[in-house]
């Protein structure tokens, strides 16, 4: 008897609600948790499906994993959101089975989570900001790279290769002259090229799969590799936001 009531105070203990059902998905032992959980005595719980007391339904749901574990002989689980309840919960089976293997029953335990699933979507929400808040001033930056970085590059080196053609030019200084125009020239191409990885103008005006071609065409002559791209179907009907994450993925 002590072992019994120190057992079934441990149980009690337990904070998640926790259910012995029989092969039947009858309850055949419950914790106060789930007495507290249904107001109800555990006289009115035991014998009762646990389907009926969760869902009001005559049968398991298709998200029960109840089934999975019988077939499997082993852990099942899921989550799901309760609409009655606006709550979400993580659902637990594992099966029992005797000396001889047979299956008894199943252990059902089922954990509120809808603390963790809104903190997830306020996450997921900032995340979003962040990610928007990123791109913002990426393409600020972009911008003002290739509207100004760019073009005052390309006037010094117009000048500097205008002054290194001059007649009167020492031939030394020239050919030095040259070779600064020509840095400035890739330099310019450089901070063009950049300025394309940090906001894909190409992607608000051809589309993804353009900007994804474009992207793979650019890699392969930096690197000085053979690059092949291929798209197959239509990605027209994503959203930019969708379209910008694939593309910085694929980047």
């Amino acid at each position: 008897n002590d072992a019994a009531l120190e057992w079934q105070a441990t149980f009690d203990a337990i904070h998640d609600l926790v259910m012995i059902l029989d092969q039947r998905l009858r309850i055949v032992r419950v914790n106060a948790a789930v007495e507290s959980f249904f107001q109800l005595p555990r006289e009115k719980i035991l014998g009762a499906h646990c389907y009926a007391l969760m869902h009001g339904a005559r049968r398991p749901p298709e998200t029960c994993p109840f089934a999975a574990a019988i077939e499997s002989r082993r852990h099942e689980e899921t989550e799901y959101y309760d609409e009655r309840r606006n709550r979400w919960f993580h659902v637990s089976a594992d099966p029992l089975f005797d000396r001889q293997g047979t299956l008894t029953g199943i252990v059902h335990i089922i954990s509120d989570i809808t603390r963790r699933k809104k903190s997830e979507k306020a996450l997921r929400a900032l995340a979003g900001k962040v990610l928007t808040a990123r791109e913002a001033e990426c393409r600020r930056l972009a911008r003002e790279m290739h509207d100004d970085l760019t073009q005052r590059i390309a006037a010094v080196a117009v000048d500097v290769g205008r002054f290194g053609r001059e007649p009167d030019i020492v031939p030394g200084v020239s050919q030095r002259l040259q070779a600064i125009e020509l840095q400035l020239i890739n330099l310019s191409s450089d901070i063009h090229a950049l300025s394309r990885q940090l906001h894909p103008a190409i992607l608000d005006d051809l589309g993804l799969v353009e900007a994804l071609r474009s992207a793979c065409d650019g890699l392969g002559r930096r690197e000085g590799i053979a690059v092949e791209f291929s798209a197959t179907g239509s990605a027209g009907n994503l959203s930019r936001a969708t379209a910008l994450a694939l593309y910085r993925l694929a980047q």
